[in-house]
């Protein structure tokens, strides 16, 4: 609340009558220039971010000449010519100038200067997060309020249209009773459902979860110092850490930057050790690739040196990415073969994962995977236009 604060001040110091005000043109253009950028243009570069790059590394160009700038956002010098290929890198959350992957190297732009993207399709995002919808974070919260707050925040959702919000606020309560015609409907917008699975499950499956362990609250922490937890369950003063994930499809892969965080100084193995370092520190495109004269055998080291020999641009956009992405599949077949990551996965991951799901009636159902009995693999959720970091998938022995 510092910064806020000494900002508040500055802003009323340069008003002429020391008042703030956020519908006044000049005092808001006063207050754009403390803080270094417009807020209707951060406004509008975040929805964009939201839409086109959150989650995913996409593949597309810039729209005009654009400089370049450090990860300390100063400017290098260099420029982007319009038109000009770069990979969006993925990012805890929006910031004005994002990190691309260009000619080889991670540079920063701004997010107003890249076209939509070539390799991800451009579908509405719903805002479905817990704080999207004003669920109340880093508080103990009850089932009830938590049932409310997201009753609220559906209902004042204005991307959603009335059988879609019907259906939301049904599921809060476990179950749905919707006619043909509007299951019809849902189910024909595949990516609302996609998000309701993916976002809504953080809220839905918790309520589930904790109604079926007879768990008293649910806190939702705000800040980033939580690794791999979604929410905290607390039944008889017991804090039941859990990871959200969605019970379908190709999607949730645990990320090995989380799981270098959790381990942090604790002793694992060189294998995996240089594993979960190149895959955290390396682009998606080349993270995977630069595995493979450790761990692949002969011929695949072989097809690796071809591919090379054979697109000289790697990594820029000019290459056959059908074998590019052959490589990085074989590369995770063969060390899921020769390196075991579920020991330290099970040693240091302290979390419940609870599944949200929807059955073929649109009814909702959880999954839940126990610490301490995970099976963890590689996996990579890519296609030949689809490029983001591999990950962890989760799976339970017992």
């Amino acid at each position: 609340m510092k910064v806020i604060d000494e900002i508040l001040n500055e802003w009323s110091f340069r008003c002429h009558d020391g008042i703030v005000d956020l519908n006044n043109p000049i005092k808001l253009s006063i207050l754009h220039e403390i803080i270094g950028f417009n807020l209707d243009e951060a406004k509008s570069g975040m929805e964009k971010w939201k839409k086109y790059f959150a989650d995913v590394e996409v593949e597309t160009t810039i729209k005009k000449d654009t400089s370049i700038y450090n990860e300390k956002n100063k400017k290098t010098g260099d420029i982007i010519k319009a038109g000009e290929q770069i990979i969006t890198q993925i990012i805890p959350e929006y910031q004005p100038k994002i990190p691309v992957l260009y000619n080889g190297n991670i540079v920063y732009v701004s997010i107003d200067n890249i076209d939509k993207g070539l390799g991800k399709a451009s579908t509405e995002y719903y805002d479905f997060k817990p704080q999207d919808l004003g669920i109340t974070a880093d508080e103990d919260i009850p089932i009830d309020k938590l049932k409310q707050e997201a009753a609220l925040g559906i209902n004042a959702n204005q991307q959603i249209n009335d059988t879609q919000k019907k259906f939301l606020l049904q599921l809060l309560n476990d179950s749905t009773d919707l006619t043909p015609e509007e299951k019809q409907e849902i189910f024909a917008e595949k990516n609302f459902l996609n998000q309701v699975i993916k976002n809504l499950g953080e809220v839905y499956g918790a309520i589930s979860y904790a109604q079926q362990i007879e768990a008293s609250t649910i806190f939702y922490p705000s800040a980033g110092n939580y690794p791999l937890i979604d929410y905290i369950l607390k039944k008889d003063d017991k804090n039941i850490p859990v990871s959200a994930k969605s019970a379908t499809g190709k999607g949730n892969v645990v990320k090995l930057g989380d799981i270098k965080k959790l381990v942090g100084d604790n002793e694992i193995n060189d294998d995996q050790k240089f594993i979960i370092d190149t895959i955290s520190s390396l682009p998606a495109r080349t993270g995977p690739l630069n595995l493979i004269n450790r761990f692949g055998d002969e011929k695949l080291k072989q097809e690796y040196k071809e591919f090379i020999e054979s697109n000289p641009d790697f990594p820029k956009n000019n290459f056959d990415k059908g074998q590019r992405l052959y490589l990085e599949k074989e590369i995770i077949k063969q060390i899921n073969t020769k390196v075991n990551f579920s020991d330290i996965f099970n040693k240091f991951v302290n979390v419940i994962y609870v599944k949200y799901g929807l059955d073929t009636d649109l009814q909702p159902f959880i999954k839940t995977l126990q610490s301490g009995t995970f099976k963890i693999e590689l996996r990579s959720k890519n296609s030949p236009n689809h490029e983001e970091k591999i990950g962890f998938d989760i799976m339970q022995t017992k």
